[in-house]
């Protein structure tokens, strides 16, 4: 892991000073360190070591249709049932996605009430707004920021022997996710089809969320949009960043 070392070495203090609570909730963006940390930290609680595979600990995903619900929740549930073999922990990962229903929340929300003494619960999500309020009162929210273009640009150089040059534009399109400067380094994905992806999946996210609150933010991204000329924005989705653009101005 890089840069946030400094979340993972606050959990091994807590850790070591048995102050670690028993449940969490790590949001951010995409690609910023949350499941990578959330897995140092179980292996360190197993073996003190950061990269070891796990006994006690287990990483619960969505279903194959993306969801994660009450059948997951329950897998949850009955994992935490059991003591740890190895550990004085036994930790699940739950990374639920933006589709976590109704029903597996209160389920988790049941279980979180009354945690089992030997458990550590984390939660994986990119916007903890998804979550009831009752669900996020039981959980310690940390949040992982993005990484800053410099932070990604010495990574890519240092430890990927990427020129520097071609370091720069990685980062340039990677929004400050490092996961996603990886995967344009690796070329598992198309630079132009990644940012036109993000900036579409970005310019929705934001417009649902407040139109108003986000103008600089919307305003941000379709300069974005105009300054990559590879890049074909949504038309739905521009003409609706757009028209409310407009109409904040006539208002402000």
């Amino acid at each position: 892991m890089y840069f946030n070392n400094n979340n993972r070495d606050l959990f091994i203090k807590a850790f070591e000073n048995n102050t670690l609570s028993a449940s969490y909730c790590f949001f951010g963006d995409d690609g910023v360190g949350k499941m990578t940390c959330a897995r140092a930290i179980a292996s360190y609680i197993e073996t003190k070591t950061f990269d070891s595979n796990f006994v006690d600990a287990r990483i619960f995903f969505p279903n194959e249709k993306g969801t994660f619900g009450i059948d997951e929740a329950r897998g949850v549930k009955n994992f935490c049932s059991s003591a740890p073999l190895v550990s004085k922990r036994k930790t699940a990962i739950i990374r639920c996605g933006e589709n976590i229903t109704d029903q597996a929340q209160s389920a988790l929300l049941k279980l979180l009430e009354e945690p089992p003494a030997h458990t550590l619960i984390i939660l994986i999500v990119r916007n903890r707004e998804l979550l009831f309020a009752p669900l996020l009162s039981r959980l310690q929210c940390i949040y992982f920021s993005r990484y800053t273009r410099k932070q990604i640009v010495d990574f890519l150089v240092s430890e990927h022997k990427i020129l520097g040059s071609e370091a720069e534009k990685i980062a340039e399109f990677s929004f400050g996710s490092l996961g996603r400067a990886l995967s344009i380094a690796k070329k598992e994905i198309e630079v132009t089809d990644h940012i036109e992806g993000y900036i579409e999946r970005e310019i929705e996210r934001y417009y649902k969320d407040s139109a108003l609150k986000n103008s600089s933010v919307l305003a941000k991204l379709l300069k974005k949009e105009a300054d990559i000329k590879e890049f074909v924005v949504n038309g739905p989705l521009q003409k609706k960043a757009i028209q409310y653009l407009e109409n904040e101005t006539q208002v402000s």
